[in-house]
């Protein structure tokens, strides 16, 4: 006897085992995945079927793009004019002529667990033992939370300035000293004769530009600014009578005078100072 229902106990557990492991479809018409375990047992009297719903988590996730834009700093390009062939700067053709300076993203993975059959044959269960009860779990989908993720994308501006420099006008064709005296006045020495152009300028870079920028000029001269007044440039330029044959067209000499303001000047492409 008491063999025996060692034997049933053991065989009812590895019924439920076997069976809880292996799942089976409890409905065939439901939508849900459907997992059931039997209970055996020597009692034929009505049992009962036990539901238990699971819900599988879900999670959805919303993607918001945030959209920044960042300004660098400003970078300089700089372009540089040449000179045309065969230019002179004042420093060449004034050769005691010197320059002082005077003029800136996780997947929600899914474990699916079953196979089919309505019937298991269990190893070692008696014919006379009955079902006294079946527990199923089906499995649903559960309620979905969202989640929020922003996106930062970063466009980057980074502006370009842009200058443009002329070679014609570098620090040798810049001259306000001859021999260590300041240089005060220049005066015509041969050559056709021109007219002074008088234009406000802010250095005397910016006098040698308008003056090489200007058509049939010959030289120029740059007198610093002074109290409450700006600076002052003078653009030699040729007589409408005169063409311009290069640098020789018209010359001039400087003039040293202790008692008269320092000035700056320097060559165009139809003179030169001597």
């Amino acid at each position: 006897m008491h063999v025996n229902t060692l034997a049933l106990l053991t065989s009812i557990a590895l019924a439920r085992f076997a069976l809880a492991a292996g799942g089976h479809d409890g409905d065939r018409n439901s939508p849900y995945h459907t997992s059931c375990s039997t209970q055996w047992g020597w009692s034929g009297h009505e049992w009962k079927t036990h539901w238990t719903t699971s819900y599988t988590p879900c999670t959805t996730t919303k993607t918001i793009t945030s959209l920044v834009t960042s300004n660098l700093s400003t970078s300089t390009s700089t372009v540089t004019v040449p000179t045309s062939s065969g230019f002179q700067p004042v420093q060449s053709t004034l050769p005691q002529g010197s320059y002082s300076g005077s003029g800136g993203s996780d997947p929600v993975s899914k474990r699916d667990v079953g196979g089919e059959g309505s019937s298991r044959h269990v190893a070692g269960r008696s014919e006379n033992t009955h079902i006294t009860g079946v527990w199923c779990t089906q499995w649903r989908p559960g309620k979905c939370m969202q989640t929020t993720k922003t996106v930062h994308s970063t466009t980057v501006v980074s502006p370009v300035s842009t200058t443009t420099v002329y070679a014609a006008c570098a620090s040798n064709n810049l001259a306000d000293a001859f021999g260590g005296a300041p240089i005060t006045a220049i005066f015509p020495n041969g050559g056709a004769s021109d007219t002074e152009n008088t234009i406000e300028a802010d250095s005397a870079y910016d006098c040698c530009v308008l003056a090489i920028t200007t058509p049939n000029s010959a030289f120029f001269q740059y007198t610093p600014a002074a109290a409450g007044a700006a600076g002052s440039c003078g653009v030699y330029v040729l007589d409408a009578s005169t063409t311009c044959a290069g640098q020789d067209t018209s010359l001039y000499d400087v003039v040293s005078d202790p008692g008269d303001a320092q000035i700056t000047v320097g060559n165009s492409y139809c003179g030169n100072i001597q």
